[in-house]
């Protein structure tokens, strides 16, 4: 009489572990090599709105449908970006209407579902509705994106709900910009021990976002609130103290005790230039024609923009995320509607190669959703792919001329991944035949 034997869990357990892979290399991670690889990606400075930006679109639009249940830090990384995901998510939905104005009323739902979460306490630094607040205080960052919002809002629906929160946040942004005399607001209230720094937490590139959300707010409302404030910092930010002497680029922080404040930084010129084509563009664009100058990076067919100037490796934090051969993954992706709005093929081509083979998205589904990135990185995308200036003409008419380089990177992750897809295989069949033979 023969004994049945149970087959050990290894063999169940390898079967499973490699037919995972498998089913990541075969459907995600091979058809985002195909086509980061083979797509012409230049194609979509030609195409206001491209497929991804449209399938990113009906992403987030469906996360904005779901039940609001707060933010977790693996998706926004730091508490204060809840905000700002928020506003890359209206100014993608802003790109949009500009194209295509008969659309607004399809966006209204989750335009009015942006304001209502920006507002809601779990994303307020109030830690209650930001409405019902009486002093509104030194929380820039926060109160600029919210700003912002509440313009797309206006400009998209009509609605004046929030008109005049909308003109209290507008007023006290605008007094907090002109309080100093640097024509920058603070993006947090700084504590006691720093209270005599003059400087301490005032960001260029967050005033940029802020004077881009008072111009919007003057568009949307016939006013002109925006125009001093704007005329002034473009002026302090041209000043001696405000440049770096060989890089003829803005520094990235007023405080001069902040240990990376005499370096530009790619994440803040990337972010500056996003928001600056909305309210100076000519100035943005000679902006980013030194910072593509300076800043690009290559490597086998990726790359991006640089986080710190060349010769210079300072590592990395929160606002830059990581820097890998010198790329900085916040300053290549915040790069993407800066590169769209400048019509830079070479530079876009770049960074959305590199977005999808290492983001991975699920081509095979209707929306367009990276699995390595976070929602705030999406965010961003959705915002950068389909970037255009909202009022006025676009900041710079002749694409560049320089293509992006081979892509020679691709060509080995797919040998590679060619090779890993053959061991899974390998793998499964000699599991096979091993419960085979133990039975």
């Amino acid at each position: 009489m023969r004994l049945a034997r149970s087959i050990p869990k290894r063999f169940l357990f390898w079967i499973f572990h490699h037919t995972a892979l498998l089913v990541f290399w075969v459907l995600v991670a091979l058809p985002a090599c195909w086509q980061a690889s083979t797509r012409d990606w230049s194609d979509d400075l030609i195409d206001p709105i491209p497929d991804h930006a449209e399938a990113q679109q009906r992403r987030i639009t469906a996360h904005l449908n779901a039940p609001f249940e707060g933010y977790a830090r693996a998706q926004i990384l730091d508490d204060n970006f809840q905000v700002v995901a928020l506003s890359h998510m209206a100014y993608g939905y802003m790109n949009i209407v500009t194209t295509q104005p008969d659309r607004k009323e399809e966006f209204s739902e989750p335009v009015r579902e942006l304001v209502e979460r920006a507002l809601d306490p779990r994303v307020s630094p109030f830690k209650k509705r930001a409405d019902e607040v009486e002093h509104l205080g030194d929380y820039g960052l926060y109160l600029s994106h919210l700003n912002l919002i509440l313009g797309v809002h206006r400009h998209v629906t009509g609605d004046e709900t929030y008109d005049k929160f909308h003109t209290r946040v507008s007023k006290h942004l605008a007094a907090r910009s002109r309080a100093d005399g640097d024509w920058h607001a603070r993006s947090y209230p700084v504590p006691k021990h720093l209270a005599e720094r003059q400087g301490a937490y005032k960001w260029p590139a967050d005033q940029a976002a802020l004077l881009a959300s008072l111009f919007l707010y003057d568009m949307t409302r016939k006013k002109k609130l925006s125009s001093r404030p704007i005329r002034r910092w473009l002026a302090y930010m041209k000043s001696k103290k405000m440049t770096h002497e060989e890089l003829g680029l803005p520094l990235s922080a007023l405080d001069q005790k902040v240990e990376y404040a005499r370096f530009p930084r790619g994440c803040a010129l990337s972010w500056t230039i996003l928001y600056m084509a909305q309210f100076a563009p000519e100035e943005a664009s000679a902006l980013y024609e030194t910072y593509r100058e300076k800043y690009h990076q290559t490597a086998l067919g990726f790359g991006g923009f640089r986080e710190w100037p060349p010769g210079v490796d300072r590592g990395m934090d929160v606002d830059s995320g990581p820097v890998i051969l010198g790329v900085g993954v916040a300053a290549t992706g915040l790069g993407t509607g800066p590169a769209k709005l400048m019509r830079d093929p070479r530079q876009y081509s770049l960074i959305m190669r590199s977005a999808t083979t290492f983001g991975a998205p699920t081509l095979l589904l209707d929306d367009r959703y990276y699995v390595t990135s976070p929602l705030l990185g999406e965010a961003i995308l959705f915002g950068g792919t389909s970037a255009r200036v909202w009022f006025g003409e676009p900041p710079r008419r002749e694409p560049y001329p320089e293509g992006a380089p081979l892509g020679s990177g691709n060509i080995i992750l797919m040998i590679i991944l060619a090779a890993l897809i053959y061991y899974s295989i390998s793998s499964i069949r000699e599991n096979i035949f091993e419960i085979r033979a133990w039975r």
